[in-house]
C-alpha cells in the first residue's frame, strides 16, 4: 500500500480523536466533531478504490457533518422537534462506525483485524447503551449516574480505536516498505 493510503488511514485515526476527545474553552469546543466527519469523508474517498464497500458510507458523511456543525455552534438551542432527527443520525453513526471498522479490519493482519473487530463491537455496545440510558424515563441525576461509567468506558474504547487504527497505518506502512 502506498504512502498516500497509509496517510489516509492515519487521517481516520485523527478523525476518531476529533470525534471523541473534547477540549473546550468557555463552552466552545476546540476540537470540533464536524472536523472528524470531514476527515472521514476525505478518507472514504481515498480508500474506496481498495475497499469498494466504503462507498456505502459516502452519503452518511454530509448529514452527520451538518448535524455536528449544528451541535457545535453555540448561538441557539436546537428545537425539540429535531429529536427524532437526532435519533436517526445516532443510528446512522452506529452503522457508519460499524462498517468503517469492519472495512479497516480487512486491511489488517489477523491479530490486528481481530482487535479492530473488537473495537467495532465495543463501540456499538457503548453507543447503544448510552442511547438507551438517555431514553429511559429517569431523573437527570439518575441518568447521569448511569451514564458516567458508560462515558468512562466509551473513552477507553475511543483510545482503543484510535491506537488500533494508528497501528493499522503503521502495519501497512511497514508492509509497503518491505515490498
Amino acid at each position: 500500500m502506498n504512502q498516500e493510503k497509509t496517510n489516509t488511514i492515519r487521517s481516520i485515526a485523527w478523525g476518531y480523536f476529533f470525534l471523541f476527545i473534547n477540549f473546550s474553552l468557555n463552552n466552545w469546543s476546540l476540537l470540533p466533531a464536524w472536523f472528524a466527519w470531514y476527515k472521514f469523508g476525505r478518507a472514504i474517498g481515498g480508500l474506496k478504490e481498495i475497499r469498494p464497500k466504503l462507498v456505502l458510507l459516502e452519503n452518511f458523511v454530509p448529514p452527520l457533518l451538518v448535524w455536528s456543525l449544528l451541535e457545535w455552534q453555540q448561538f441557539f438551542e436546537l428545537p425539540g422537534w429535531l429529536r427524532p432527527v437526532g435519533v436517526l443520525l445516532s443510528l446512522m453513526t452506529l452503522y457508519f462506525h460499524f462498517h468503517l471498522l469492519t472495512e479497516l479490519s480487512a486491511l489488517a493482519s489477523d491479530a490486528l483485524a481481530q482487535r479492530l473487530l473488537r473495537c467495532r463491537t465495543a463501540s456499538v455496545v457503548m453507543q447503544t447503551a448510552l442511547a438507551l440510558v438517555g431514553a429511559l424515563p429517569l431523573s437527570q441525576s439518575a441518568i447521569a449516574a448511569l451514564a458516567l461509567p458508560l462515558v468512562l468506558a466509551g473513552f477507553v474504547v475511543c483510545i482503543y480505536i484510535m491506537t488500533s487504527v494508528f497501528r493499522l497505518a503503521g502495519e501497512l506502512e511497514e508492509a509497503g516498505v518491505q515490498n
